[in-house]
């Protein structure tokens, strides 16, 4: 079977020992995309060079709010250009969290807004990050209004974003977490979301799937999540994975090569 991480880190120093090896590994094991996506100016660099690295690897442009006091004059107009780049599929992560307070809250939505119209003038998704500041990013969102095509990354199951993405069509992408015990509200969203919404990622190097909680997450690992997804959505496996594979392939207007030892960089963004 075949499946996409939608959403990981491999940029990350974590993976500097043996990045090669992994990517490697989770193609053979039947990864045919990931999505290496970025969280500031200097990682959305590096996520770019993975692309011209290994093939059918991808990058997002954006920054991620816990880094909004670091920004830079003239960065946000470098992440503009940089986000033009063939490989680059989507904009963010980008979004709004306020776990370690709201001081930052005015400058986080300032930046959120900044990634929305880039993503509308750019006509690419946006992947969202929401901790702890749902009423404020979805009025940002009515402000702002919805780009094209949005995604919930790392969805943690709550009942109103739910509601939300359902009338709205925005996607939920989900996680190791909705492997984790505690996590029914998880589950419980990944059973009632309709078939279209629905992706799967692992944000790795964090939020492992049962059984490898608290150790590093990476790519091949999404197999775990799809499982679950499956699993919870009461579906054959089989068919399952393949919804997944197209959601993803829509969502980011991707074309993947049919082999993934033809070439080397192989695949294409869709205009």
């Amino acid at each position: 079977m075949k499946y996409i991480d939608t959403h990981c880190h491999l940029d990350f120093p974590e993976f500097d020992r043996d990045r090669a090896e992994i990517i490697q590994r989770a193609f053979e094991e039947g990864l045919i995309a990931v999505i290496n996506v970025g969280t500031s100016l200097k990682s959305t660099k590096k996520c770019l060079s993975l692309t011209s690295l290994y093939q059918n690897c991808w990058a997002t442009a954006g920054i991620h709010p816990h880094h909004v006091r670091e920004v830079k004059t003239g960065e946000l107009e470098e992440l503009a250009v940089l986000a033009r780049e063939e490989k680059v599929v989507a904009i963010g992560e980008t979004g709004l969290d306020y776990h370690y307070g709201r001081e930052d809250a005015a400058a986080q939505k300032e930046l959120f807004r900044w990634h929305l119209r880039l993503a509308r003038q750019l006509h690419l998704p946006v992947v969202v990050h929401q901790r702890e500041s749902r009423d404020d990013l979805l009025t940002v969102l009515k402000e702002e209004g919805l780009p094209e095509r949005l995604v919930f990354h790392c969805f943690g199951g709550d009942s109103v974003l739910l509601k939300y993405a359902c009338q709205h069509g925005c996607y939920c992408s989900f996680t190791g977490t909705i492997t984790f015990e505690k996590a029914d509200a998880v589950r419980e969203a990944a059973a009632s979301l309709p078939d279209e919404l629905i992706l799967v990622e692992t944000d790795a190097p964090y939020l492992a799937p049962h059984p490898w909680r608290g150790h590093r997450n990476e790519p091949g690992r999404v197999r775990l999540v799809a499982e679950a997804v499956a699993s919870v959505r009461g579906q054959r496996r089989e068919e399952v994975f393949r919804l997944l594979v197209e959601n993803a392939l829509k969502f980011f207007h991707l074309e993947i090569s049919e082999s993934i030892s033809d070439e080397r960089k192989g695949g294409k963004r869709r205009q």
